[in-house]
């Protein structure tokens, strides 16, 4: 087993920076949950969320944002193939399109409801609109963010940052982000509005203790409400299932950015606790989800765990020669002009 990490490649500046995100492990069926209280609004309210995908291609969805009052669920997750879902009412209301699968990207997710529509964006795009109202958000209710609380917890895994829930506004991505001035792409910015009564705000900077029953630690909101979020079967603890993290939607710095991980839709390995994580069988292999110019310098750490062969190997490779189960080194030798691809790399900094 590998555990891996490395810092991003630099690419243009952003002026809002990104201190922390959360590592939900679905292995561990890590989850948060809160109990709403009476809303300022029952059908006007806009979540917002920066994530990067762990699991991308679960059993089960992956829940985003959840609500079960009285045993009926209504959810915001990603299905087994990656796109984006409404559900309301313990039924399917609509499905996106797009499909996100991505294991080095973060995704601005945004989900706005207006009483009478309910619309989602991805990195300020409409990918999904539904002419109905998700009703049992925003109730005065449990709520959950990764678990959907029902059999088979149907959990997410991978990162959340820059986390909000505005009660009472119907609200757009330009809210919470903006194109980067050097290179268009979209980048987390300060929220400045109101909360409204149920609204939060969770940055994940607090990692001194895990938030039981106090507005402190890992699920503490910084909107000023103290709608704090209890936190479950996460770990601050020292060593490789340490969920406080510094991989992150903005350049920070150097050891605060988004990292490479290990790349799931690439590797013969099972990658597992946000793609932080390579469980190899006989002959496989893992790859890294971000690629390197054959100039540069570049850092890269990561801990070899246990092996029960002495064939174990790190090191950089052609990218269109990693093969499910096969590195076909004698290639590799020959073609050292290609484009390389970091093949294992990244433990996360903290």
């Amino acid at each position: 087993m590998f555990n891996i990490a490395a810092g991003s490649r630099v690419v243009g500046s952003d002026t809002y920076l990104v201190q922390k995100s959360l590592r939900l492990r679905s292995s561990a069926t890590a989850y948060l949950n809160r109990t709403f209280g009476t809303p300022t609004s029952t059908s006007t309210w806009t979540f917002s969320a920066w994530i990067k995908r762990g699991d991308i291609a679960p059993t089960n969805a992956s829940t985003l944002i959840a609500s079960r009052p009285s045993g009926t669920t209504t959810a915001i997750y990603f299905n087994p193939t990656g796109n984006l879902v409404f559900w309301n009412n313990e039924a399917v209301a609509a499905t996106s399109t797009d499909i996100f699968r991505d294991p080095s990207a973060w995704y601005h997710v945004v989900v706005s409801s207006d009483g009478t529509t309910t619309t989602a964006y991805v990195n300020n795009k409409t990918v999904l609109t539904w002419a109905g109202d998700l009703s049992l958000i925003n109730n005065a209710g449990t709520h959950y963010i990764d678990h959907a609380a029902t059999t088979g917890a149907r959990n997410y895994d991978g990162y959340f940052a820059e986390t909000y829930f505005v009660d009472g506004q119907a609200l757009t991505p330009s809210s919470f982000g903006a194109a980067n001035a050097d290179t268009g792409v979209w980048r987390p910015k300060a929220y400045s509005g109101t909360y409204g009564t149920n609204g939060f705000y969770l940055p994940f900077t607090d990692n001194s203790a895990l938030t039981t029953a106090s507005n402190a630690g890992l699920g503490k909101d910084f909107s000023g409400n103290a709608n704090y979020w209890v936190t479950n079967n996460i770990s601050i603890t020292a060593g490789t299932t340490y969920d406080s993290m510094t991989d992150v939607p903005t350049n920070t710095s150097a050891t605060v950015a988004n990292y490479c991980v290990w790349n799931p839709l690439n590797s013969g390995a099972t990658i597992t606790q946000g793609n932080l994580l390579a469980t190899n069988a006989s002959y496989s292999d893992a790859s890294g989800s971000m690629s390197m110019y054959l100039s540069g310098k570049y850092y890269a750490e990561f801990t070899y765990n246990s092996a029960t062969s002495s064939n174990a190997l790190v090191g950089i490779t052609l990218q269109d020669l990693m093969v499910q189960g096969n590195l076909m080194l004698s290639d590799l030798r020959m073609r050292l002009v290609a484009v390389l691809s970091v093949m294992v790399l990244l433990v996360q900094l903290h």
